[in-house]
């Protein structure tokens, strides 16, 4: 099993050699934690992890901040703490993924699957929800903060 660090750079040089090693790795599902892959703290602002496979991976606390991650797998993430602001997460599959405390903040949703996800205390600024696939009485609650945000 690779360090960290090593996921880390395999994931900055090859997303395609990352996404297979996870694969490759993932295998047995019986007796493994949860979140088997830590990348938790990771600093990836500013890369192209475009259609990157991160099911199930611990990314609370990453710096994800201008990435893009269109088309990217983050279904069953552990992204508390993490800094998703202005990432383009155009038809990403968010669904259930833990998003609390986390930075939404000028992210690009448009047709991003967040069904069952829990954003407690994440942070809604500037949020466009146009397109994004979720719970319509979530939709409508995130709505009503977004509108009371910017009449403050």
């Amino acid at each position: 099993m690779k360090t960290k660090e090593q996921l880390i750079q395999l994931l900055k040089s090859n997303i395609e050699e990352f996404n297979e090693y996870k694969k490759l790795n993932y295998n047995d599902t019986e007796n493994v934690e949860y979140y088997r892959f830590d990348l938790s703290g990771a600093n990836l602002s500013g890369y192209d992890l475009a259609g990157v496979d991160f099911f199930r991976t611990d990314l609370s606390g990453a710096n994800l901040y201008k990435c893009n991650l269109s088309g990217a797998f983050l279904r069953a993430a552990y992204c508390d703490g993490a800094n998703l602001g202005s990432a383009n997460c155009y038809i990403a599959d968010m669904s259930y993924s833990i998003l609390t405390n986390t930075n939404l903040r000028g992210i690009n949703l448009l047709g991003a699957q967040l069904y069952n996800t829990n954003m407690d205390k994440a942070n809604f600024c500037e949020w466009d929800l146009k397109g994004a696939k979720m719970e319509k009485d979530k939709k409508r609650k995130i709505i009503r903060k977004l509108k009371n945000e910017k009449t403050k």
